[in-house]
């Protein structure tokens, strides 16, 4: 089964993230941190997928992400935001992908399964 480790600080909006991802067959780890334990958490639960909650400035996400890249660099980690600038900025700070917010669901899970996909070819 495919597994996704879900980071964001919003309580309601993680639980609904889980909820759909659970729904559409995902084994979901979710975190309202976003610290030096989400290698812990990564570890842990193997996933195939992070999503992390890019936030205001970025700087913990952008972190976490390098952190992520320096003992899993072929794992997907996608950034979740409501910046309208994250389109621009997400490659250059480390990121494969990112997610808007407000999202459509179709979208997340079109999102998801497109990074899992080229894992699930190796």
């Amino acid at each position: 089964m495919n597994t996704i480790v879900l980071q964001d600080n919003d309580k309601d909006l993680l639980d609904l993230l889980a909820f759909v991802l659970r729904e559409e067959r995902y084994v979901v780890h979710v975190t309202s941190t976003l610290d030096e334990h989400i290698l812990e958490l990564v570890a842990d639960a193997k996933p195939h997928v992070v999503m992390i909650d890019y936030k205001l400035n970025g700087q913990d996400a952008i972190r976490a992400c390098h952190l992520i890249r320096a003992f899993y660099p072929d794992l997907p980690v996608i950034a979740t935001n409501f910046n309208s600038h994250i389109q621009d900025k997400y490659q250059s700070d480390g990121f494969d992908d990112y997610l808007d917010k407000p999202f459509n669901l179709a979208v997340l899970i079109d999102l998801v399964r497109r990074c899992i996909s080229p894992l699930q070819l190796t």
